[in-house]
């Protein structure tokens, strides 16, 4: 293996870990997301308010 070969595999690595790691980041932020939901239609449909008006601000 020579230095280049060597070069670009630690590159492709890196771009990896880096994907990985948006995937990570992204999943997470939509699982946030919609625990946030739940819990803002659990809030207004306790209080009897009308969820399906309030969300379309929401979104």
């Amino acid at each position: 293996m020579n230095e280049e070969n060597i070069v670009l595999h630690g590159v492709a690595v890196e771009s990896s870990l880096i994907d990985s790691t948006l995937l990570s980041i992204l999943r997470h932020s939509l699982y946030q997301q919609e625990q946030q939901e739940q819990q803002v239609q659990q809030y207004y449909l306790g209080n009897g308010l009308p969820y399906i008006y309030i969300k379309s601000f929401l979104k």
